[in-house]
């Protein structure tokens, strides 16, 4: 599957990250400067930290779209991809159906790294303050650094994951919230 960018502007692990059979640890907090909607405090505004855009899922971009979009790059992956990029940092992150999650530079589509899970990827990825957070058609929830996409930590949901996960605020505290 071909993954194609248009330029539409110008110019250490956790406690049973390894799949342990004993009773699962809750995932550590998601630490963000963001807001529950808008912009993130601090994101670019060429970033696209979650499946939509913004927490709300409002889906709407600030700027104007060029009259005729111009391709920039285009990154050939193995099999198709279903999952939706989102882009923060200078770096697009994609799953994809075969198993990897991919981080490409948001300019010129180079690969940066790849992450193997073992299963097809559906869900679109969220990235906050450094981190990615992805499910996969295998079960498993994701923490990577989005550096380097070293694992931070794994959960396991009992099922498929399909949906991109999200921030939510609650008590001063955000925290990644995910279905399987």
């Amino acid at each position: 599957m071909l993954l194609a960018l248009l330029l539409c502007a110008p110019g250490a692990t956790a406690p049973g990250a390894q799949g342990s059979q004993s009773a699962p640890t809750p995932a550590p907090p998601i630490t963000t400067t963001g807001t529950t909607t808008g912009t993130p405090t601090g994101a670019a505004p060429t970033d696209w930290p979650v499946f939509r855009g913004d927490p709300a899922l409002t889906g709407v971009a600030g700027g104007t779209l060029p009259a005729a979009p111009v391709q920039r790059w285009s990154f050939q992956a193995e099999k198709g991809i279903v999952s939706s990029p989102v882009v923060a940092a200078g770096t697009l992150v994609i799953g994809c159906d075969d198993g990897n999650v991919y981080a490409l530079d948001a300019r010129t589509g180079e690969k940066r790294w790849a992450f193997p899970t073992g299963d097809v990827i559906e869900a679109p990825p969220l990235i906050a303050e450094g981190a990615v957070y992805i499910g996969s058609s295998n079960g498993w929830f994701y923490s990577l650094a989005l550096a380097d996409g070293a694992l931070r930590w794994k959960r396991e949901t009992g099922d498929k994951i399909l949906g991109g996960a999200n921030l939510a605020h609650a008590g001063g505290e955000a925290r990644g919230v995910v279905g399987s």
